[in-house]
């Protein structure tokens, strides 16, 4: 039997296009997978609210913001950071990133179809 092999959770860069930058005030957002231990982590902080639950995981999945500026804010649950950057992103900033988490952590419709179709039941 085989040791379990790990690797380390891969960063995805987003680029605003321009008209989006101009409105949320940052240039890029770089999210990452989420380890288990994140997923647990974000569903503790969120106390069993569905809604609460996914703001939470978007939270945890982000690395770093680069302002229009060429600043950086460097995103973390322990400092408040991540949660300055949602706020700094506003209404339209925070749905591009949940569609950047989603991207990144949630698997493509055909993969969780195909997943659902293979379903085999039985019995005793």
């Amino acid at each position: 039997m085989e040791p379990k092999r790990y690797r380390e959770p891969v960063e995805v860069t987003f680029t605003f296009p321009p008209s989006a930058a101009q409105d949320v005030g940052y240039a890029s957002v770089t999210v990452r997978e989420l380890t288990p231990s994140m997923e647990a982590r974000a569903l503790a902080r969120a106390n069993n609210d569905g809604a609460m639950m996914m703001q939470e995981m978007v939270k945890e999945c982000l690395v770093r913001g680069v302002r229009l500026d060429g600043s950086t804010l460097t995103a973390s649950i322990a400092d408040n950071s991540a949660d300055q950057l949602m706020s700094e992103l506003g209404p339209k900033g925070r749905t591009l990133v949940l569609a950047a988490y989603n991207k990144v952590n949630q698997p493509p419709k055909e993969d969780m179809d195909g997943f659902l179709k293979s379903a085999s039941a039985s019995v005793g």
